[in-house]
């Protein structure tokens, strides 16, 4: 057994080399002390225990001391970030998500974690940019989203960040051909989401989206029956925004992809996916 070191005999120093233990009791006690008495020297060997330690769990540790004494500077996050265990790049997401404005570098860097290898990293850059409010964050998100389609925590991770982004994630993910149904349980609870924004903007770019024939040819995509067929399914729960009460009531902006889906349903030469989401909308 190794023996148990009497760590509140150490000094400052002492204390961020501690850190750098295999051991949780020993990190969570050196973590505790320095925190209880912050004192600006330790930082630089903090700094090269994020960095260089051979027990992943001691980066992150130290990760997070930098954070709590406000040394985690843009060159030892963005290691971080790249570290080679993805807890290690989880935590340094989480640890700097609320200065992604302030800080573009680590924003630029955590935009490229949308496509990280590891779904738990994923999850938490979805948690993340619900935290900054940027167009490129919206785009994030929409990534997440196909790159995890049929994983449920990483669309509850999305879902709970849409708030800021809904028009840009609902625009992205409509005219994203791939995806199906996957695609489709997305579309949903972000329409109703747009309704408790009450957005006249938000509102426009998913009626455009929807309202105007993307597919070969001229013709609408298959994508597009099955988007207004979810968002008239969602239409009930919305009548209180006026605006939306226009579009579903009224409908004007969608008789030509109703009239559409009117021809399209009795051609046998059609795709059978398409066809089939005709046949939903006019339901």
């Amino acid at each position: 057994p190794r023996p148990i070191p009497q760590l509140n005999q150490l000094d400052a120093a002492g204390l961020a080399l501690a850190i750098d233990s295999p051991n949780g009791w020993r990190r969570d006690t050196a973590m505790r002390l320095l925190l209880h008495k912050p004192d600006a020297s330790v930082i630089t060997p903090l700094k090269a225990i994020a960095t260089s330690s051979r027990y992943p769990q001691a980066r992150l540790q130290a990760v997070w001391t930098l954070r709590h004494l406000d040394g985690l500077d843009d060159d030892t996050a963005l290691v971080a970030l790249a570290d080679a265990h993805p807890q290690v790049r989880r935590n340094a997401v989480r640890a700097i998500e609320g200065q992604l404005a302030s800080r573009p570098r680590l924003a630029s860097r955590v935009l490229e974690l949308v496509r990280d290898a590891e779904p738990v990293v994923r999850f938490q850059v979805a948690l993340s940019l619900g935290n900054w409010n940027d167009p490129r964050a919206g785009r994030g998100l929409a990534e997440i989203a196909r790159q995890s389609r049929d994983d449920p925590w990483s669309r509850a991770a999305v879902l709970s960040s849409a708030m800021p982004h809904v028009s840009t994630l609902l625009v992205e993910l409509l005219r994203d051909e791939g995806g199906g149904a996957s695609r489709t349980s997305y579309i949903e609870p972000l329409i109703a989401l747009s309704g408790a924004t009450g957005n006249r903007a938000t509102i426009d770019a998913i009626v455009r989206a929807i309202a105007s024939p993307a597919g070969a040819g001229g013709q609408f995509a298959g994508w597009q029956y099955e988007a207004l067929s979810g968002l008239l399914a969602t239409s009930s729960r919305l009548k209180k925004d006026p605006e939306l009460t226009r579009i579903f009531e009224h409908g004007t902006s969608f008789q030509k992809i109703v009239d559409a889906a009117r021809t399209l349903v009795p051609d046998d030469g059609a795709a059978e996916a398409d066809r089939i989401g005709a046949i939903q909308l006019l339901g």
